[in-house]
Formats: C-alpha cells, structure tokens, sequence
C-alpha cells in the first residue's frame, strides 16, 4: 500500500494483512517491515477492517518530530541484534559471543552519544 511509510527503525519497505473479516466479531491490521520484523497491529471488536486498517497505518506512519537515533547506527543495531538472535547461545562459548557483546555495547554507545 502506498500510504504505508518505510520503516521507522530501519527504512526498509512496510507492508499489512487484515486479520479476521465481514463474519468474525474480531478484526484487525497488522503492518510489518520486511527487513527488520518490526510490526505493529490494531485489533478491534467489532470494527469494520476499513476502521482497523486506518488506525494501523496512522499508528504506523507517526513519527516523533525529530529522529533521536541516526538511521546507519540504527540499522547497524538491528543487525547486531539479529546476529545475537540468530546465535546458538546454548551451544556457542564465550570466546564467540564475547566479540558480539562488545560490537552491541559499542553500538549502543554510539547511539546514545547522538541523541540531541
């Protein structure tokens, strides 16, 4: 849909499914970004999908009046923590996941020192 902004957190491209329809009492939108897996959903008893739909993508495209975090360090975060997501912390030694707490905290400490 083009009213849908790119992603707050990543600019990647945002796209929604409607859950339920015209005979469930329980409706609603959801809106994800194909890059990060952020989402957002706007459920409603009964609500027309029209209702939720419009709700979803007005949630979805507020933005704050000035961006707190730049967008490289953002995405560099995402994929810092989806390569900590995507670990086997079971299975890995400290040897493997040391080097990654160190690049998320740097990471973090970038952000934080770009904050107005």
């Amino acid at each position: 849909m083009s009213d849908l902004l790119p992603c707050p957190f990543c600019g990647g491209d945002a796209y929604y499914h409607d859950i339920g329809n015209s005979h469930t009492k329980s409706r609603g939108t959801k809106i994800w970004c194909a890059s990060c897996r952020f989402e957002k959903t706007v459920k409603a008893f009964r609500q027309d999908l029209d209702w939720t739909r419009s709700h979803a993508i007005a949630a979805w495209n507020t933005r704050s009046s000035t961006a707190a975090l730049a967008l490289p360090e953002v995405k560099a975060l995402v994929d810092a923590l989806r390569r900590a997501l995507d670990a086997d912390y079971f299975g890995s030694s400290e040897a493997m996941l040391g080097p990654l707490r160190q690049e998320m905290h740097a990471v973090l400490r970038a952000i934080e020192e770009a904050k107005p």
